[in-house]
C-alpha cells in the first residue's frame, strides 16, 4: 500500500468520523426522552455493533464482496431502488408528527441495546468504511 492510497483513506476516515451518524442522532434523542441511564443500554448495543463490523472486516468480508460481486451489486441497486422509492412516497405523502408514548418495562433495556445495534449495524456510513 503506498501513503497516498493510505493518507486518502486516512482523511476520509477522519471525515466520516467528524460528521455525526444516525448513531449520534438515536443515542442523543434516547438521552433527551429517557435520560442517562436508559440511554446506556442504547450505547452498549452501538458499540457491540461496531465490534461486529470490525469483526467481519477482519474476517475477510472484503474477499468476500470481491468473490460475490455481482450478487452486491445486485444488493446495491435494489437498495437504490428502494431508498428512490421512500423518497418519493415522503415527497408525495408529506411525513406525518406522531407523538411517541414512554415505555416502561423491564425489557426496555434489552429493547434499546437491539435498537443500539440494529442502528449501528443498518448505517451505511459504518458499511462503506
Amino acid at each position: 500500500m503506498n501513503l497516498t492510497a493510505f493518507l486518502a483513506y486516512a482523511l476520509a476516515l477522519g471525515i466520516a468520523a467528524a460528521i455525526p451518524g444516525p448513531g449520534v442522532a438515536a443515542l442523543v434523542g434516547r438521552a433527551l426522552g429517557s435520560g442517562l441511564t436508559r440511554s446506556l443500554p442504547m450505547l452498549l448495543g452501538l458499540a457491540v455493533g461496531d465490534v461486529v463490523y470490525l469483526t467481519l472486516a477482519i474476517a475477510g468480508l472484503a474477499f468476500i464482496a470481491k468473490a460475490f460481486s455481482t450478487v452486491f451489486f445486485i444488493v446495491k441497486l435494489a437498495g437504490a431502488a428502494y431508498l428512490l422509492w421512500l423518497a418519493w412516497r415522503f415527497w408525495t405523502r408529506g411525513i406525518a408528527i406522531h407523538e411517541v408514548a414512554r415505555s416502561a418495562g423491564r425489557r426496555d433495556g434489552l429493547a434499546s441495546f437491539l435498537a443500539g445495534l440494529a442502528v449501528t449495524l443498518g448505517n451505511p456510513k459504518t458499511i462503506v468504511f
